[in-house]
């Protein structure tokens, strides 16, 4: 390969040629009719499409004649169409349709054949449409995976018994309607469907829960956020669950609706009797006394607990746990001492806690993988270290938005997996002058932009052998330590001229508006005639005028006899220095100082 070093700072922008396939084609897949005010479905739609959007029109009475035939059309979406009338067979034209979104629109009328030829829809979508009941003529729909009829005024759960073969369905959202009260018998097509369905019942106003109503129900997922309209009827109704079985439980209250203080201690006792193993609490409000937050939660492998206040985590003897994650609660410190000896907890996130905080150690933690810390206010005057002892598998490190965080040399012995360091926006003492990071030989992502640091030393960031990113903008360099001098790289991607010959951009752009030549001798580069092209343009301007200095790099072995393929490379190679490329991490250090070097030497 060739790479011209540009003399000026100039850049010409890339360029990309997208080639678009017009409405009328018949290899058309998805057909967009958005937003144009048609009253009716254009005819020329081409017959092959399995996407037409054709929201926000107006198609206020749908009937049979109002689509044309069109055998692959999978997805059909009639938002905001101000549809009112849906006559039966409306959809025969459109048959094979998996999913069908009717969002906002007005229906006053489902005639009781209007879902008939839907034989194989998968989702259906009646958000905001002024349901008021789930008794549905969807009889033949007997392949339907999802139900979505949020923001209606649905007042039941009660879905029509016929559902109970729906062998398939795995997702009903009620959110936003007027449930507020569950009854056993409201569950009861539940206990027939699968293990894995998602139910979504938040920003319902739920007044009782008939003791036992879930129980005996197994959910993938129990979505029951902003659903109790006060602290009491939460109590009341997370005990009225019991015997219910859910992977993913989701309750508490989302950021904007209406707050209540806690009186009692033990309001979340009901979560004892439900059977979970994921569980998402999100805590609005501030308790008027200390509460139990974990104590029913010991047995899930996933715990995360969002907003509130907790001034001092309770210590938990989580038996399973797996990821842990305490967002915007407020801890004034640190919990290392509540969570070490955690065996198997393997993610850890602690983010945005808005006091000031500091950090207890976390000690004996051998699965912990993924520790994110930022956005806590942490001064840490010592890391790492000090702060994880006996976590060696660590392989994600998040500090950012801290603070300041000091580094010393050794303060990473023992966390040698360690893959993704990023501490963006925190103060980070003693990195620019200290090779603390020596002894991290796998890690591949590394974020100090922003830090507050004055490199001083240029063996910073040495040992880092397999580090492919690093971000270090907004910091200061003494001198000339990983600064940036002012060239500029010849990219044919960028640099090269739209409508001119390659060999002409050759010449003008790469070898002619370039102080230095570098080439990378490989096999790739003895194999390609424009690279050889471009070596022989070099060694021609080169020989005219004794000023323009090509640097080469040996990047890999190539035989004799192959690089005498390349005109005068073998000759200039005997007569002039040229570097090569080592993987060794000291000769590796040396390889790119000596290039920095020379290439810099004539751009002062």
């Amino acid at each position: 390969m060739m790479r011209r070093v540009k003399m000026n700072s100039f850049t010409i922008s890339s360029f990309i040629i997208f080639f678009s396939i017009g409405a009328g084609e018949s290899c058309t897949k998805h057909y967009s009719c958005m937003g144009r005010n048609l009253s009716c479905i254009p005819p020329s739609i081409p017959s092959s499409i399995q996407t037409l959007d054709f929201s926000f029109n107006v198609l206020k009475h749908l009937q049979k004649t109002v689509f044309p035939v069109l055998s692959f059309l999978r997805v059909l979406d009639l938002s905001r169409c101000q549809i009112e009338h849906i006559e039966n067979d409306t959809f025969y034209n459109v048959k094979n349709l998996a999913t069908l979104i009717l969002t906002g629109n007005p229906i006053t009328y489902f005639g009781p054949g209007g879902l008939n030829s839907l034989h194989n829809l998968q989702r259906l979508v009646l958000v905001d449409t002024g349901l008021s009941s789930l008794q549905l003529q969807m009889n033949n729909l007997t392949k339907l995976q999802e139900l979505r009829v949020g923001t209606n005024n649905v007042q039941s759960m009660s879905l029509p018994s016929f559902m109970s073969n729906f062998k398939d369905f795995s997702l009903l959202d009620l959110h936003a309607n007027n449930i507020s009260i569950i009854k056993t018998d409201h569950t009861a097509v539940l206990r027939e469907i699968g293990r894995n369905m998602t139910l979504i019942l938040s920003w319902n106003p739920l007044l009782y829960i008939e003791p036992g109503a879930f129980k005996g129900i197994y959910l993938g997922e129990l979505d029951i956020r902003s659903v109790f309209i006060s602290c009491a009827a939460q109590k009341v109704g997370l005990k009225a669950l019991y015997g219910l079985n859910v992977k993913r439980l989701k309750f508490g209250k989302h950021k904007d609706s209406f707050r209540f203080q806690f009186s009692d201690t033990d309001f979340l006792d009901g979560l004892c009797s439900i059977y979970f193993q994921e569980v998402y609490y999100y805590i609005m409000e501030k308790p008027s006394k200390p509460i139990s937050v974990f104590r029913c939660m010991i047995n899930a492998t996933n715990v995360a607990v969002i907003g509130g206040l907790i001034d001092e985590m309770e210590y938990v003897h989580f038996r399973e746990i797996k990821e842990l994650y305490l967002v915007s609660i407020k801890l004034s410190t640190l919990p290392g001492k509540q969570l070490s000896h955690l065996h198997t907890l393997e993610k850890l996130v602690i983010t945005h806690n808005s006091a000031p905080s500091w950090a207890d150690a976390f000690i004996d933690m051998p699965k912990l993988q993924y520790l994110d810390l930022s956005s806590n206010r942490i001064t840490l005057k010592q890391c790492c270290t000090t702060l994880l002892s006996d976590t060696p598998q660590i392989r994600y490190l998040n500090f950012s938005r801290n603070a300041e965080i000091g580094l010393d040399v050794g303060g990473f012995d023992g966390l040698d997996s360690l893959e993704i360091l990023d501490f963006h926006h925190s103060t980070v003492v003693r990195v620019g002058y200290l090779s603390v990071l020596s002894n991290l030989k796998y890690l591949r992502y590394l974020d100090v932009s922003y830090s507050r640091i004055t490199f001083t030393n240029i063996f910073s960031f040495y040992g880092l052998k397999n580090l492919n990113v690093l971000k270090i903008a907004g910091n200061n360099f003494q001198g000339d330590v990983n600064g940036v001098p002012r060239i500029q790289l010849c990219l044919h991607m960028r640099d090269f001229q739209a409508g001119k010959s390659i060999a002409s951009n050759i010449i003008d752009e790469g070898i002619m508006g370039s102080r230095k030549i570098i080439v990378v001798v490989s096999q790739h580069f003895i194999d390609s005639a424009w690279c050889r092209f471009e070596f022989e343009l070099a060694q021609s301007r080169f020989m005219m005028e004794r000023s323009a200095n090509i640097i080469i790099i040996i990047l890999e072995d190539v035989e004799e006899r192959k690089s005498k393929k390349v005109f005068g490379l073998h000759k200039h190679l005997k007569k002039n220095t040229y570097l090569k490329w080592s993987r060794d991490p000291l000769s590796n250090m040396r390889f790119w100082i000596r290039l920095r070097k020379a290439i810099i030497a004539t751009n002062q």
